[in-house]
């Protein structure tokens, strides 16, 4: 899927239901995952964004480790508040989803 087919709701979505995916994720490995849903025209900018945003709203912790090799990276992880949040939006997306499947199944039997 294209970046500019996602509004800004199913971003957060699809990268918070990636970081419940891991526990604990970083955003290159929450690109991949994405990536390997069939999500992958949502570029990494657009992720690191999202994962700022949603740690400023006090959805996500944050914490940064520092390799071996020096290089840092931050990891992320749902906040009590952020799995709360993530399962009225999975409600949320399930209804719009069959709300949309059923107008579709409409037009197809037409």
């Amino acid at each position: 899927m294209r970046e500019d087919a996602f509004g800004g709701g199913t971003v957060d979505l699809v990268v918070l239901s990636a970081v419940r995916l891991q526990g604990e994720s970083y955003g290159y490995a929450i690109a991949q995952d994405l990536g390997e849903a069939g999500i992958d025209g949502l570029g990494e900018a657009a992720i690191y964004a999202c994962l700022r945003r949603l740690h400023q709203r006090g959805l996500l912790t944050s914490r940064q480790v520092v390799a071996d090799n020096g290089k840092a990276r931050r990891y992320y992880a749902l906040t009590a508040e952020g799995e709360e949040h993530l399962d009225g939006e999975v409600l949320a997306w399930k209804t719009r989803r069959n709300a949309v499947d059923k107008i579709i199944e409409a037009a197809r039997k037409r």
